[in-house]
């Protein structure tokens, strides 16, 4: 991309959208005092973005709160970068410099915690990148999910300004979810890759409680602005434009920006490589334990074979799971797996028997066939 891409804004961005009808969502401020205090970057900017940017920032700045939001999207659909924007555009101080260093981007839960427990100024702006990469199993994705709800509970009056990036809103939990301000549903990066294309939603969760946790009632309002018509008959008007669809153009023609970027890349890849290390690792020791209890499931099966009415109780010799884990002292899951096996080998068992019974009763009905035609 050039620099022949932008226009003369700050950012150069297209704006589409559709009209509708109005909302309770307020428009950019007019009050002379608060335009004062708002980053040049808000201010240069065009709509919708400015009244977007706006409303993130003065969450923090005027309302006393934290702007907390999730981004979403498949992978190459623009979530990191599209972050990182939004805090190279909110996290400015009254001198016009851009707070936002590497340092602002989190991998690891630890540091995404300590950095949102103590901001070291108003309107810092936080990212957790790579969520789903901290937990890969059901339980560990649960128990980050309670450390990350407690941590947005307690820190909601801290006014900063905080984006967690994930495929999908289903990964967070009701408490979560609750606490946000938006929701940024990246769709895709442009053929030619000058821009990506998302939606934002600011969102209102119900105070009632619901049956279905998972299902949060929610109300979600798209982007808007009010815009000036200039009419003969009526003069200047103002026009609610609701926006479905932006086109985020990045400011890489500036060189702190692209800076940002780039460091952000390496500082992803080695986190990356780090995390797939220790899967390799992972799996390794999986496959040697897995071809030690190969030799050990052999051996389990004998000994469930010379008692088995104390491993099958009962009427239907069902076997039990929880005489398995007692003697055998394993967990539940590698109990199951030996009960599968020791199903298996007496179907097989049972099947043999019957082919043999069903073989000698077949020479038995054989020879007394054979007896009568020669006593004929």
């Amino acid at each position: 991309m050039t620099i022949s891409s932008y226009d003369n804004s700050f950012m150069g961005y297209k704006a589409i959208g559709n009209i509708h009808k109005s909302s309770q969502i307020k428009p950019f401020t007019a009050n002379k005092r608060i335009l004062s205090k708002i980053p040049y970057t808000i201010l240069e900017s065009q709509e919708p973005q400015k009244t977007l940017l706006y409303n993130i920032w003065a969450r923090c700045h005027n309302e006393r709160n934290n702007s907390f939001i999730t981004t979403i999207g498949s992978t190459g659909s623009g979530k990191s970068y599209t972050n990182i924007y939004f805090g190279y555009m909110t996290d400015v101080d009254a001198q016009g410099n851009h707070l936002v260093t590497p340092d602002n981007i989190c991998f690891e839960p630890i540091k995404f915690i300590d950095m949102a427990a103590e901001p070291d100024h108003k309107g810092k702006f936080i990212m957790k990148d790579e969520i789903e990469m901290d937990a890969n199993s059901r339980s560990s994705f649960s128990a980050l999910n309670q450390i990350i709800g407690k941590v947005m509970s307690t820190v909601r009056y801290k006014r900063s300004i905080i984006f967690l990036n994930l495929p999908t809103e289903q990964q967070l939990d009701i408490q979560v979810l609750r606490l946000r301000y938006g929701n940024i549903d990246c769709d895709k990066v442009a053929a030619d890759g000058s821009h990506s294309i998302f939606n934002w939603e600011y969102i209102v969760s119900s105070k009632r409680r619901e049956v279905n946790k998972y299902n949060p009632p929610v109300r979600r309002t798209r982007l808007f602005t009010f815009a000036p018509i200039q009419d003969t008959r009526y003069g200047s008007v103002r026009s609610k434009q609701e926006y479905e669809h932006c086109d985020l153009f990045l400011p890489v023609h500036r060189a702190d920006f692209r800076h940002l970027l780039k460091i952000y890349d390496k500082n992803k890849d080695e986190y990356l490589k780090s995390k797939f290390d220790g899967f390799k690792a992972e799996l390794h020791d999986i496959s040697e334990k897995n071809k030690n209890k190969e030799f050990l499931v052999e051996d389990y099966l004998m000994a469930i074979d010379k008692v088995p009415d104390y491993f099958c109780p009962g009427k239907n010799n069902k076997i039990s799971l929880a005489r398995i884990q007692k003697e055998f002292s394993v967990t539940l899951t590698y109990a199951r797996l030996i009960a599968s096996e020791y199903k298996n080998t007496r179907i097989d068992l049972v099947d043999k028997t019957a082919k043999k019974k069903e073989k000698s009763d077949f020479l038995d009905q054989l020879k007394k066939k054979s007896k009568k035609m020669l006593e004929g």
